[in-house]
């Protein structure tokens, strides 16, 4: 998920089919409700395995979303754990200002998928340090979580940085190097309270 500043488009860009049903917003219409944003669970990581349900239900429903990232954040409310979302219709970024927009304020999480139709090479990787993936886990002090085209969820957690040694021209130089954890969380139904 790289984060851009450019505005958000509700237009299916030109070369791609229309989008059915509600065209105010497809991200409302046609999923499936038992995991609608906004449904409660009873973990994060729950709430993150129906942010995934819900993007296979969407992506049955709109095809068109297959190729566009979608994510938000994962909060906590008064009974346990919730999720929204957001696209920017880009296929390999989600707008700053779209993410930003739908923070919550006790958000303990973001969650995100990569583009399920084109391979830019990530499918199942968390993108760079600096506005990727791995960035947003940073500039949020919060876990990221993948949903990939492989429908696998994994999640990063950025840690300080480390010392490391780091061979540059042939020479060992110890170096402060961003780092964090990835693993992959298990597919399986969520919870819900």
């Amino acid at each position: 998920m790289g984060i851009a500043d450019a505005g958000k488009s509700n237009v299916t860009p030109p070369g791609l089919p229309p989008l059915k049903g509600d065209l105010s917003d497809p991200l409302k219409s046609g999923g499936d409700k038992k995991y609608a944003p906004g449904t409660v669970w009873d973990s994060e990581k729950d709430a993150v395995r129906a942010a995934a349900r819900y993007v296979d239900s969407l992506n049955a429903a709109h095809p068109v979303l297959k190729h566009y990232e979608l994510g938000g954040w994962v909060y906590y409310s008064e009974d346990g754990f919730s999720f929204n979302i957001t696209t920017s219709y880009k296929s390999n970024t989600i707008n700053r200002s779209d993410l930003l927009s739908l923070r919550v304020g006790d958000s303990v999480a973001v969650w995100h998928t990569h583009n399920f139709l084109v391979d830019t090479g990530l499918g199942e990787k968390f993108s760079g340090y600096d506005s990727g993936d791995k960035g947003v886990s940073r500039e949020f002090n919060m876990p990221i979580y993948l949903y990939s085209p492989q429908h696998k969820i994994y999640a990063f957690e950025h840690q300080d940085v480390k010392l490391q040694n780091v061979n540059i021209q042939g020479r060992q130089r110890l170096m402060s190097v961003p780092y964090g954890t990835r693993r992959e969380i298990k597919n399986v139904e969520p919870k819900a309270l």
